[in-house]
């Protein structure tokens, strides 16, 4: 009896030994199974994954591309709020270094040739080195009376009437707008009163709002970046009115370096009021005119895309099976 059940235990664990070992055979077919149609599937989508990839990064560079076009350049106008010698003989050799110009502005409290300014010559050879100038807001004054002693400027100095209105730190408000419109002014610069963004992006119909401030105010710099990256225009004020405007020869070399470097790598210009809003304009028309033929591409690429998934999802869908 004991050798029977030796026997029995004997071929129980054969009948075992081999169950496992075809169950272990089974399973190395059935992992052989997956590895070959694993490669065959890799090797049947592996081309259209590289299609799908290449219509991706192509829809990237399009959708970029079009918000590039969409936003433009950023610029910046260096804006002169007194009219100091050393804008002159100081300020102007460092600009000019850089093939930059600034923009001067002037009004019935501090024009060219008045005591302590820059003399009519230094003015006019500004002008004529590519600078322009606009008004300067007085909130002192009436504005017709404002109006008036800067005609009276005008007609003095002979320069061209100026376009634009720089209005100090809290003197703009938007009850102003209409006025400046009836005089024929096109730009208003502003502070940021009323809500106003500092950084102009459109170019706007009627009176254009251009953001300032002061060139070494705290988070000037962030603007600048935002200014040259995003696109918009944005005004630093150099001069009296505020310490953040003061003039300081180090830290002023060191921030026309910068503008220089956000010039070179990302576009940016440095030009007057007047060139700035007229880009603006460009970059809205541009854009308009390509808004058709970019939702034309991105469709179709996008139709492109969809497809090569649905037949990589037919594959797949097949070797599963």
């Amino acid at each position: 009896m004991e050798r029977i059940g030796k026997a029995a235990a004997i071929i129980l664990s054969l009948i075992l030994a081999v169950g496992l070992g075809f169950s272990i055979w089974k399973e190395r077919q059935e992992n052989r199974e997956i590895l070959r149609k694993a490669a065959e599937l890799e090797k049947e989508l592996g081309p259209l994954e590289v299609e799908r990839n290449r219509l991706q990064q192509e829809l990237i560079s399009l959708k970029k591309d079009h918000k590039d076009a969409l936003e433009g350049d950023g610029s910046i106008v260096l804006l002169f709020t007194d009219l100091s010698e050393a804008v002159y003989t100081d300020i102007f050799p460092k600009m000019k270094g850089y093939g930059f110009t600034g923009m001067l502005a002037v009004s019935a409290l501090q024009y060219p040739g008045q005591e302590g300014c820059m003399s009519t010559e230094q003015f006019q050879s500004l002008l004529n080195a590519g600078w322009s100038c606009c008004l300067k807001w007085d909130a002192d004054a009436e504005p017709r009376e404002w109006f008036k002693s800067c005609e009276e400027i005008i007609r003095i100095t002979g320069i061209a009437e100026p376009n634009a209105v720089y209005f100090p730190a809290d003197a703009y408000d938007s009850g102003k707008d209409s006025f400046l419109a009836g005089k024929g002014f096109g730009i208003a610069v502003h502070h940021g009163e009323e809500g106003l963004s500092l950084i102009a992006s459109e170019a706007e119909e009627g009176l254009w709002h251009s953001g300032a401030m002061g060139w070494n105010q705290s988070g000037a710099e962030p603007m600048l970046e935002e200014a040259a990256v995003q696109g918009g225009n944005l005004v630093f004020t150099v001069g009296s009115d505020s310490q953040n405007e003061q003039y300081a020869e180090e830290a002023f070399a060191n921030m026309l370096w910068q503008v220089n470097e956000f010039h070179k790598n990302e576009g940016l210009r440095v030009c007057s009021l007047s060139e700035a809003r007229e880009y603006r304009k460009e970059v809205g028309e541009a854009g308009n005119q390509e808004e058709e033929g970019y939702r034309e591409q991105r469709r179709e690429l996008e139709a492109e895309i969809q497809e090569l998934e649905e037949e990589m999802e037919r594959i797949t869908g097949a070797y599963m099976r």
